[in-house]
């Protein structure tokens, strides 16, 4: 998948997901759980967006086993691009929400809704505009 597919997908999702969670259908579909998918795909749409980025630009190199790691410490060294710490942050922050929506359950407290969901939506897309050329 490319990144931009994760992001509509994301979309998609956030747009039918009452349609999804339906009592009257089959479907074992709640809507935490497509809330959690959501937010694991805009997260995936922002990572893949600034790993391709790096790597176009020639900014990429592996600096540790773990590719998320990797992403955020070249665009904190990346000189091409503009605010490149603050988006290290934010794609970091990112990666903070989805590691607790795929790892934790309902149990620790993290009750996620449309209006926080949307939120999310938002700061990726404002995330991945800063890769556009």
């Amino acid at each position: 998948m490319l990144p931009e597919e994760f992001h509509e997908l994301g979309k998609t999702l956030l747009e039918e997901y009452s349609t999804l969670c339906k009592d009257d259908t089959d479907t074992l579909l709640t809507e935490e759980c497509i809330f959690r998918v959501i937010i694991d795909r805009f997260y995936y749409s922002a990572f893949l967006t600034a790993k391709e980025w790096l790597i176009q630009n020639s900014c990429y190199q592996s600096l540790s086993e773990n590719e998320h790691a990797n992403v955020r410490m070249n665009l904190k060294k990346c000189k091409k691009l503009a605010r490149a710490n603050n988006l290290a942050g934010l794609l970091n922050r990112l990666r903070k929400e989805r590691n607790i929506a795929s790892y934790h359950t309902s149990g620790f407290g993290y009750k996620y809704t449309e209006k926080y969901v949307e939120e999310w939506r938002i700061t990726s897309e404002r995330f991945i505009k800063n890769f556009e050329i």
